[in-house]
């Protein structure tokens, strides 16, 4: 069985009206078209509302999606730049402690030869010939 459509319903619905008729059968179906038409006309106008609402529901979405991934790429940069600084410092704080131990390791060098070469030059200090 096909389903009926709205047209069809409102000939049949206007037919039996006017079989059964109380008023004029023209006057019975003209009234029944008009709130026909006029139930239509507001189930259209919500429709249209209804899309516009949609429509106006999207783009804000949309906005607000640019918005988002925008504002998420650019905490992204500042977080990449913030981790190349300290990267930086790491690679600055590791230089000086590098250096430190090459300074250190040159004066204990220094220390020991000296300590050694101050032997030797003590008088009295004997050498082995």
């Amino acid at each position: 069985m096909h389903p009926m459509t709205l047209n069809h319903r409102v000939a049949i619905l206007a037919m039996l009206i006017v079989m059964t008729g109380c008023e004029s059968p023209d006057q019975r179906l003209v009234d029944f078209a008009e709130k026909s038409n006029e139930q239509q006309a507001r189930q259209s106008e919500l429709v249209a509302r209804h899309s516009e609402q949609a429509a106006r529901q999207g783009r804000e979405l949309a906005s607000a999606a640019q918005e988002l991934v925008e504002l998420d790429a650019a905490a992204r940069r500042e977080l990449i730049q913030a981790q190349e600084r300290v990267q930086e410092q790491l690679r600055g704080q590791q230089a000086a402690i590098d250096q430190e131990r090459r300074l250190g390791s040159v004066a204990v060098a220094s220390k020991s030869d000296g300590a050694r070469s101050a032997g030797r030059d003590r008088p009295g200090a004997s050498t082995a010939a």
